[in-house]
């Protein structure tokens, strides 16, 4: 077999090239470093304090859209839930009027059975006692109206007491009214 290559698409010795560098940004680079050493946690009461204070400084100085994209790429890995549901909360602390925000925390959480871990961590998010934004409880009690006996009674007698609390604390409308 013989190969025949062209010699006239070669360029010269001479030629320099320009270094482009790609890739994300520094800011956004560490945001995802802080993000993927936090999920090595269990749990988001773990996080360290200088983990959650860049990564709130990065939620509240983001001008790109990258939050949102994130929250949704972590969401539907199945091992990375919990970093999303750590995004949406802090983005819900910030903008929780937001209609996008709402849709983005109704994309996240899917079922009524992951409602009270995205409250646990909206929790650590916000201030004590406070409740989600207009928007995101809007988008929590569509959830809420998705919930019927059958998965209620299926679910463990732990999500069922949280879900008796998130259901008291946020007070959904029913959905016919």
């Amino acid at each position: 077999m013989r190969f025949i290559f062209s010699h006239r698409e070669r360029q010269p010795l001479d030629t320099h090239y320009t270094y482009v560098k790609a890739g994300l940004s520094n800011t956004h680079w560490d945001l995802l470093t802080t993000l993927l050493s936090g999920s090595l946690t269990s749990s988001s009461a773990e996080y360290q304090a200088e983990d959650l204070h860049k990564l709130r400084h990065a939620v509240r100085t983001d001008d790109t859209g990258l939050i949102p994209r994130l929250a949704i790429y972590f969401g539907e890995e199945k091992n990375f839930r919990e970093l999303a549901f750590l995004l949406t909360a802090e983005l819900a602390v910030i903008a929780g009027n937001d209609e996008n925000t709402g849709a983005l925390v109704e994309r996240i959480i899917r079922t009524p059975m992951d409602i009270p871990l995205w409250l646990e961590y909206y929790s650590g998010a916000s201030k004590e006692g406070s409740k989600p934004g207009r928007e995101v409880r809007k988008h929590l009690d569509i959830l809420f109206n998705k919930l019927d006996e059958y998965m209620y009674s299926r679910s463990p007698v732990m999500i069922q007491q949280a879900l008796r609390d998130a259901l008291r604390w946020l007070r959904p409308r029913p959905a016919g009214r």
